[in-house]
């Protein structure tokens, strides 16, 4: 038999499922890592506690099931978007990633309205900029980390991460990048006005492909760390709203799906490009090749496990509920 294995890098913790070709479930697990929490508002997570917790799934379900790996057919990613990875010369991780949720760039995303403007900002990156968005984040760590940003030569997402030590390769996809403040999402390119007027060496950020293209195969290295084949492809895959779509079936116009997790989500496809012009919905390109406006809070089910574990003192969700 052949099988596609599937990893979801969330913000609580790393998932590799292994699927048959039907779409079975074969085997899967499971890894959580710590949320670094130096100050009220701010958010950070070690990219090396993904690539193990990544490499430690992978090897438990390929244990656990059994399957040879060479009938291992491909491997795609998802994952939690926004966050920012930064790598120096040697593509050793720089500092902490700085994730989605995180809410320290308030003067940063004033500063690309300033530069940018406003509507000219919508115009072409779909949306106006957020704190939860990358580029005030890239902006942060140039004001306060100036050391830090003089040695980055890569800047990246987390799944995209994970990736890159599985390949070896760098490679962002559309989904993901539309997230960045810094992409040109009707024209699926990053933007070369947005970068220039936020001065941003475009050879910092990957190439752009489409979420099912192959952005590597796994390398010797990898596979010695994580029992796959060496060679094995993998696809660029995609943020994980958008995965999430596909798997509901959420593709092409007029399909949609709510989502609750770390954050809450209503997701709208869409097989055309189109903003909504109160800001009220964020506009990205989406895994199928076409694009999706999406509703979304930072803290949705985060918030209930906080109701249940700080103020009930219990772990025993179902129970409570």
């Amino acid at each position: 038999m052949e099988y596609l294995m599937g990893i979801d890098l969330g913000t609580s913790g790393t998932k590799t499922v292994l699927f048959d070709r039907e779409g079975r479930e074969i085997a899967s697990a499971t890894r959580s890592y710590p949320l670094i929490q130096k100050q009220n508002g701010w958010a950070e997570q070690e990219p090396d506690d993904w690539w193990a917790a990544a490499r430690d799934t992978i090897s438990q379900v390929l244990a656990d099931s059994g399957v040879n790996p060479a009938d291992v057919k491909g491997l795609g990613l998802s994952g939690q978007m926004l966050s920012l990875v930064l790598l120096d010369e040697e593509n050793k991780v720089l500092r902490p990633a700085i994730l989605w949720c995180d809410g320290r760039t308030g003067a940063e995303c004033e500063e690309i309205t300033a530069r940018v403007g406003r509507e000219r900002m919508v115009e072409i990156t779909a949306n106006p900029a957020l704190v939860s968005f990358t580029a005030g984040k890239l902006l942060w760590v140039r004001r306060h980390e100036p050391e830090v940003f003089a040695r980055a030569r890569h800047a990246m997402l987390a799944k995209d991460y994970v990736r890159f030590r599985l390949t070896g390769e760098f490679a962002c996809e559309m989904s993901d990048a539309s997230g960045t403040n810094l992409m040109d999402v009707p024209h699926r390119c990053w933007s070369r006005e947005v970068l220039e007027a936020l001065s941003l060496d475009p050879a910092l950020f990957p190439p752009i492909v489409e979420s099912a293209d192959m952005a590597g195969r796994i390398t010797p290295e990898a596979a010695a760390l994580t029992g796959l084949q060496a060679g094995t492809p993998v696809a660029a895959g995609a943020a994980d709203n958008c995965a999430a779509a596909v798997g509901t079936g959420v593709v092409g116009p007029g399909g949609c799906n709510i989502s609750l997790g770390t954050s809450g989500t209503i997701f709208i496809s869409s097989d055309r490009f189109g903003v909504d012009r109160n800001n009220a919905l964020h506009a990205f390109a989406h895994a199928d090749g076409g694009y999706h406006l999406m509703g979304c809070m930072l803290s949705a089910a985060s918030c209930n496990k906080w109701l249940m574990e700080d103020i009930f003192r219990t772990g025993d969700y179902a129970a409570e509920q």
